[in-house]
């Protein structure tokens, strides 16, 4: 009875020694690890957005060796990539600070990738270096958030036939050309606010919007615009007057034209700034020249008509030289007195218009 609780208190204690000693294997198998490896941690950041509004943005670990080529991410959600090329390791998710976290890695130098479907865009950070028992910052990224812009332009009000308007913001090169039902799509817009649209057909220019604003992963909707064929073979010119100079001018609208007093200059504005429309002649501050216009339309079965919208009261002489090819005319006087001169008079509504019926140009002049 003695020998078998001996015996028996032997056991227990060889099991108390086992687990003992298999504890503590497993605590030096553990700090081996830790002290094996190391992490990464990083940004990544919309350009183009508050810093609250980063989350959601893919981020991708992958191992470099230095000897192989990286293949270039195709899409934040599925990529066509070369295996032998590249092995993603660990994908990672930001928070909305933009932060991410890699962790247990081991030592060595790795490429981190970005990408989002908010941005067409994608973004890397190379030779991150991973050492033992440390964590490494990589480099910020930063991407650019960006929305759409679509809408509808018809002609006539017509349900076909509305091809060929150029849409595009006004100072960019974001532009779309609607379809034959008039829609347009203009896409990767970087997120924003106070873009102007405009549209352009037969060398006609028109303001559709301004203020427009984009947001991230979405699409704005501009209301529907309907233009005549007879918008569409007119050009406008608004005299606004004489000015010190453009400060003076408020939210100036395409066309816009006036005479800047302090160099005797002219100015019409472009949609996006203003610019020389006639430079100061002999007599610079009695006459403008408001501009040679081009008329290159079918005037089969419809005339071209060209309308000078004046602010002024003031005017004691206004017209235009027709001439089939461009000619330079050196200031505003040179017109007026061109023997060829044809004078125009205000309509019953105040307006100056002018019946292109043939093709050419058209230099206008005010005194």
């Amino acid at each position: 009875m003695k020998i078998r609780k001996i015996l028996l208190s032997i056991s227990i204690l060889f099991g108390f020694i086992f687990i003992a000693c298999n504890s503590d294997l497993e605590n030096i198998e553990n700090q081996e690890t830790q002290k094996s490896t190391g992490n990464i941690s990083g940004r990544v950041l919309y350009s183009n957005l508050d810093e609250s509004h980063n989350a959601g943005i893919i981020v991708t670990l992958d191992k470099t060796d230095g000897l192989r080529t990286v293949a270039v991410m195709q899409s934040a959600v599925s990529r066509s990539i070369d295996a032998s090329a590249r092995t993603i390791l660990a994908n990672s998710v930001t928070k909305d600070d933009g932060s991410y976290l890699f962790e247990n890695l081991e030592p060595g130098t790795y490429t981190v990738y970005a990408a989002s479907s908010y941005s067409k865009e994608r973004a890397v950070c190379t030779n991150v270096v991973v050492r033992s028992t440390e964590e490494t910052v990589a480099d910020v990224m930063t991407l650019t958030a960006t929305g759409s812009i679509t809408g509808k332009i018809t002609l006539d009000e017509g349900t076909s036939g509305n091809t060929g308007f150029l849409v595009f913001i006004a100072g960019t090169s974001y532009m779309a050309i609607t379809d034959d039902a008039g829609n347009y799509t203009i896409s990767d817009v970087p997120a924003g606010t106070g873009y102007k649209l405009v549209v352009m057909k037969n060398n006609a220019m028109h303001f559709l919007e301004s203020g427009v604003v984009v947001n991230a992963n979405s699409s704005t909707t501009i209301t529907t615009n309907n233009f005549t064929s007879k918008e569409l073979k007119a050009t406008n010119i608004v005299w606004l007057g004489s000015f010190e100079d453009e400060s003076e001018i408020e939210n100036p609208q395409y066309l816009n034209a006036y005479f800047n007093m302090t160099d005797g200059c002219s100015y019409i504005y472009d949609g996006t700034k203003w610019t020389l429309l006639s430079a100061k002649g002999n007599n610079g501050k009695d006459a403008l020249a408001i501009g040679t216009i081009l008329s290159t339309e079918d005037l089969t079965n419809q005339n071209v008509i060209i309308t000078v919208n004046i602010t002024q009261s003031d005017i004691s002489k206004i017209g235009y030289v027709y001439s089939a090819d461009n000619q330079n005319w050196n200031t505003a006087n040179s017109i007026l007195t061109n023997l060829d001169l044809i004078s125009i008079h205000p309509d019953s509504n105040g307006k100056y218009q002018v019946v292109a019926d043939k093709n050419g140009y058209y230099a206008f002049a005010v005194k």
